[in-house]
C-alpha cells in the first residue's frame, strides 16, 4: 500500500514537471515570436512592413506577417489572432479591444494633387482647380472644401491606378490622392518618373498609432513594448525608417 502511494506521488510529480515544462516552452515560444499583418507584399504595403520588422528586431523576437485586408486585420486583433498592428486611428470602438501605444508615430495625412512631370506649378492655390479636371476615387473623401465643391470638374473612378493612367494619357489634368498612398501607387505601377506632386496641398492633423491586441499573449508585456516603441518614436527612429523606405527608392518622402 505504501509503495502504491509512493508510486502515485512520483507520477504526480512527474506530471507536474511535464506540465510546468510545457508551460515554460509555450511562454518561451510566445516571447520568441510576434505576429502582425499587412495588406500584401512589402512593396504593396509601403513602409509599414519595415516599421514592423524594426519593432520586432528591437524586441529581439521573430516577426510573423499574415497578409489580410484591413477590415480582416481588425477582426484578427479583436480575436487575438495577431499581436499588434501599425497604421491605426484611435476610436472608442477600437479601444475596446486594442491598447494604443502613445504617442502617435505619425501626425499628418496630406491630400495632394499628382500632375505630369514638370507641371507642379499648374496647381499652386485652390482656385487653380477650377480650370482643371481632377481624377478622384469613388467613395473617397479628401478634405471638406474640395469634397463639397460642385464647381470643380471631378472624374471619379473605382481605383486610383485608373486615374493615374488617365492622367498620363492626357484625359484628365490632375489626380487627388493621400500623399503616401499616391507615391506608393505610382512606384508600384512604375510611373514615378512621369508624375509629380503639385504645389498646392491640403494638410491636416491625423494621429496614426501602433496598437496591441488586448487578447494577445503579449498583453502582459505592454509596459516593456510601449516603452520600447515610445523610445523609437521620440528618438526619431520610426521617422527615419519611414523616410528611408522612400529615399532608397528615389521617391519623395510624404509628410509624417
Amino acid at each position: 500500500m505504501k509503495y502504491g502511494k509512493m508510486r502515485f506521488s512520483a507520477l504526480c510529480i512527474c506530471l507536474y514537471i511535464c506540465l510546468l515544462m510545457s508551460g515554460l516552452s509555450s511562454s518561451a515560444a510566445a516571447r520568441d515570436v510576434i505576429v502582425s499583418s499587412v495588406t500584401g507584399s512589402a512593396e504593396e504595403e509601403g513602409p509599414n512592413s519595415d516599421i514592423l520588422h524594426a519593432i520586432a528586431d528591437r524586441l529581439n523576437v521573430r516577426l510573423v506577417l499574415i497578409q489580410a485586408p484591413f477590415k480582416r486585420r481588425l477582426i484578427m486583433m479583436e480575436d487575438g489572432e495577431i499581436d499588434f498592428m501599425v497604421g491605426l486611428l484611435k476610436s472608442p470602438e477600437r479601444e475596446a479591444y486594442i491598447h494604443f501605444v502613445e504617442p502617435a508615430y505619425k501626425n499628418r495625412s496630406d491630400a495632394v494633387f499628382f500632375v505630369p512631370k514638370n507641371r507642379s506649378d499648374r496647381i499652386t492655390r485652390y482656385k487653380d482647380l477650377y480650370d482643371l479636371t481632377i481624377g478622384t476615387t469613388i467613395g473617397a473623401r479628401y478634405f471638406p472644401r474640395f469634397d463639397a465643391d460642385e464647381k470643380i470638374r471631378k472624374d471619379p473612378v473605382p481605383r486610383g491606378e485608373l486615374s493615374l493612367n488617365k492622367l498620363l494619357l492626357g484625359r484628365i489634368d490632375a489626380v487627388i490622392l493621400p500623399e503616401g498612398a499616391g507615391i506608393d501607387l505610382g512606384y508600384k505601377i512604375g510611373i514615378s518618373d512621369r508624375i509629380e506632386i503639385a504645389g498646392f496641398r491640403f494638410s491636416r492633423r491625423k494621429d496614426i498609432h501602433i496598437g496591441i491586441s488586448k487578447n494577445s499573449t503579449i498583453l502582459k508585456e505592454i509596459p516593456h513594448f510601449e516603452s520600447l516603441v515610445r523610445q523609437m518614436i521620440t528618438s526619431g527612429e520610426i521617422r527615419q525608417i519611414y523616410g528611408a523606405y522612400y529615399r532608397l527608392r528615389g521617391l519623395p518622402v510624404p509628410a509624417i
